[in-house]
C-alpha cells in the first residue's frame, strides 16, 4: 500500500472533475494520470495509461458508473484497474457498478486524507464500502459475492502506514515479524501497534484482530495474481 498510485479520474462535469483531480494530485502518493469524461474515453486512457485506479463520479450527468466499470474491466485487457466509484450517502446507483466489478465506494463526504487512504487501500486489493445506514442493503449484497467488506470510517482514523499494520497483526505477526514485514525498525513497529489500539480504545491486540476481521480487513484481498 506504499508508493505513488496512478490514478484516471472520470466524469462528465469538468469543473468538478478538475477540482477532483486538483485536490487529488496535491497528495503524496498520488498521480493523476489521465481525465475522462464518457466511456470511450476511459478505455482509451486505461489501455494506453494502465493506472492503478480508476475514480468514477456517480454524479455525473451522462455516465453509468456500471457501464463504465463493465466496459473498463472487460476491454482493458492485461493488467485491471481497481476502479472506484465516487458517491453520496444515499447513492443506491453504485449497487450496478459494485457487480460489475468496482472495488469500492468513495463518500463525498470523507476528507482527503481519507479518501487517498481509501485509494491506497483499494489499490491494494481490499473493498472500501460505506458503512452508513443507507447503504446496509448495498454492503449485505456485496457481501453475498465476496469474501469480505472494508469499513470506510477507520479511515478517518488510522494511518494507511497503520491499517497496514493492523492487517497484519490480524494475521498473527509479531512486531518482529511486522517490522520486517514492513521494513520497519522493531521500536517503530511497536509503535504502530500502540497507536493503532490507543486510537482504536482498544486493549489488546486480541481486540484488534476481531475488529479487523468484523470490518472485513482480512480475508478481502485478492488472490495473488488476479490483477
Amino acid at each position: 500500500m506504499s508508493g505513488k498510485h496512478t490514478v484516471v479520474v472520470v466524469d462528465d462535469r469538468h469543473l468538478a472533475r478538475s477540482a477532483l483531480c486538483g485536490m487529488l494530485n496535491q497528495q503524496e502518493g498520488i498521480e493523476i494520470v489521465g481525465e475522462a469524461d464518457d466511456e470511450e474515453q476511459t478505455v482509451r486512457l486505461v489501455t494506453t495509461l494502465r493506472p492503478d485506479v480508476v475514480i468514477v463520479d456517480s454524479q455525473a450527468r451522462a455516465i453509468c458508473p456500471a457501464t463504465i466499470t463493465r466496459s473498463t474491466l472487460e476491454r482493458c485487457g492485461g493488467k485491471q484497474p481497481v476502479v472506484l466509484v465516487l458517491a453520496n450517502e444515499t447513492d443506491t446507483a453504485v449497487s450496478g457498478a459494485l457487480a460489475a466489478g468496482a472495488y469500492g465506494v468513495l463518500l463525498n463526504s470523507l476528507t482527503v486524507q481519507a479518501m487517498v487512504a481509501g485509494i491506497r487501500i483499494a489499490a491494494a486489493g481490499y473493498l472500501v464500502v460505506a458503512p452508513s445506514d443507507e447503504q446496509t442493503q448495498l454492503r449485505r449484497d456485496l457481501g453475498a459475492t465476496t469474501a469480505g467488506v472494508r469499513d470506510t470510517t477507520v479511515l478517518d482514523i488510522l494511518t494507511a502506514r497503520e491499517l497496514e499494520v493492523l492487517h497484519l497483526i490480524a494475521e498473527g505477526m509479531t512486531n518482529v515479524e511486522i517490522s520486517a514485514s514492513l521494513s520497519l525498525s522493531e521500536s517503530t513497529a511497536k509503535s504502530h501497534v500502540q497507536h493503532i489500539l490507543t486510537k482504536l480504545g482498544m486493549r489488546s491486540r486480541v481486540n484488534a484482530v476481531i475488529f479487523a476481521y468484523e470490518i472485513g480487513l482480512v480475508g478481502a484481498g485478492r488472490p495473488s495474481g488476479s490483477r
